[in-house]
């Protein structure tokens, strides 16, 4: 009985963990199934979210929580930015040229960071540091709880607006069939840059929740590409809906792989999810030919 207990306590911080994964994960999710542009700087965008709410928790001593509402516009005006100089010239290019510009983007933000803030590990120390609660004989973190609380929040409030907005539905009428939507008087360019400002405020959240979870440095970003990506092909490249359940899935596996074999093993499990599911399902779990949001 204490076995499966400790089970289900370690799958419920995977579950916990999987919340903010989804997070972090739907931004990219949505570029790639909308612009058809593989953002790889998305995690350092993360990154750069995680360390302006540390910089909001230690000069102003603003709640991380509450400093989401600073970080994800601010990120969101950069995105919209990287949009207009780097994705908008370069539509026409080979994708390999597009993939460049964002490789450099992603050396020129992280050399920034470490200038600004050093390379040294940073962590967010807030009034949840080191509580937690009792629930049903199981004993969770308060930060994880009210991380995936929040991501619960946005990632419902993204679905609703892809979903039962105007602006939600011509987003989606793009990714099905860009030439159709446009001819059907959708503004494509300006679809095109509301996702990227629309993805780099979900990075400034994953940046704040993944902060006040765990400690970083300016070149995690490396790793957590790696888990963003395992969970965008898992779900299905573009499918936001199928991000969400691949996410929980890897925050599980994840913390099962860390809980057993070591914390070490947790991005190796990531990566094994990811070259499985390219070998056995390129499509992913949600994804099928011609699929998008």
């Amino acid at each position: 009985m204490q076995v499966f207990q400790t089970i289900l306590q370690v799958i419920l911080n995977g579950v916990l963990l999987g919340g903010v994964y989804a997070v972090m994960a739907s931004g990219l999710s949505l570029i790639f199934g909308v612009v058809r542009v593989l953002q790889i700087s998305h995690t350092m965008l993360i990154i750069l979210g995680t360390y302006l709410s540390y910089t909001f928790a230690t000069s102003l001593s603003l709640d991380p929580f509450v400093s989401i509402l600073i970080t994800a516009p601010l990120l969101s005006l950069l995105g919209m930015a990287l949009y207009k100089l780097i994705v908008a010239p370069l539509r026409n290019k080979p994708p390999v040229t597009v993939l460049l510009a964002f490789f450099g983007v992603i050396l020129i933000l992280e050399n920034a960071t470490g200038i600004v803030w050093t390379t040294n590990y940073t962590a967010i120390y807030s009034v949840y540091q080191g509580k937690s609660i009792l629930l049903a004989g199981f004993t969770m973190s308060l930060p994880r709880v009210m991380a995936f609380m929040v991501a619960a929040i946005i990632i419902s409030a993204l679905l609703l607006f892809l979903k039962k907005t105007e602006t939600g539905r011509a987003i989606r009428a793009v990714s099905q069939d860009r030439e159709t939507a446009q001819v059907l008087g959708v503004d494509v360019d300006r679809v095109f840059l509301l996702v990227f400002g629309m993805s780099t405020a979900l990075a400034a959240v994953g940046g704040s929740l993944m902060g006040i979870i765990y400690s970083f440095y300016p070149a995690l970003h490396w790793q957590w590409l790696g888990v963003v990506f395992s969970v965008i092909v898992l779900g299905g490249l573009g499918q936001v809906n199928g991000a969400i359940l691949a996410a929980l899935i890897i925050g599980t596996a994840e913390s099962l792989s860390s809980y057993y074999l070591g914390a070490q093993w947790g991005p190796v499990v990531a990566f094994a999810i990811l070259i499985i599911t390219l070998v056995q399902r390129p499509q992913g779990l949600l994804g099928s030919k011609g699929a998008r949001i």
